[in-house]
């Protein structure tokens, strides 16, 4: 498929208090302006969070979005402390036709200091392919957590290469 017929749906980790990530929107903006991608939308679930919906209706609001949109690509970047919930990756993988789930995660987790929190876990377990900032720990912690397929994407925070 080539890039101009795929539909992104993007989930930047961004709401009050992590700012907008401007970066990846800047991105997929001018993918779109130059007909790179088919269409594009944004879905800021700390945003919808912070707004005052439960975790149980981001993610319900989350996939009637999906429904609605029907993205070839969900690219779900960096959780955090997000209660991500498996049953909603799944629910979303089940719908015909069914978008490739991707976890994006460029934050530096680092056993025993910084561990993969939970919401990060259930994403890793239900993506169907991971990208990592480099060689180091958060690797094979995704895999550890049932990522299927991980990706390296390096970066100044791989501490195999750059330590």
């Amino acid at each position: 498929m080539s890039t101009n017929h795929v539909r992104l749906l993007y989930l930047p980790n961004e709401g009050k208090k992590n700012g907008k990530q401007i970066e990846g929107r800047t991105a997929f903006q001018t993918m779109l302006a130059n007909g790179e991608l088919q269409a594009y939308e944004v879905f800021s679930y700390w945003d919808e969070l912070e707004s005052g919906l439960s975790s149980a209706e981001v993610h319900e609001k989350l996939y009637q979005i999906t429904c609605s949109f029907q993205p070839h690509i969900l690219l779900w970047q960096h959780p955090t402390d997000f209660p991500v919930c498996t049953d909603t990756i799944m629910r979303i993988k089940s719908l015909n036709p069914s978008p490739l789930v991707v976890y994006d995660e460029r934050d530096a987790y680092v056993w025993p200091q910084k561990s993969l929190p939970k919401g990060a876990r259930n994403l890793a377990r239900g993506c169907d392919v991971a990208f990592s900032s480099g060689l180091t720990t958060t690797g094979n912690l995704l895999v550890q957590a049932g990522a299927r397929r991980v990706l390296y994407s390096p970066t100044a925070m791989d501490l195999v290469r750059f330590a």
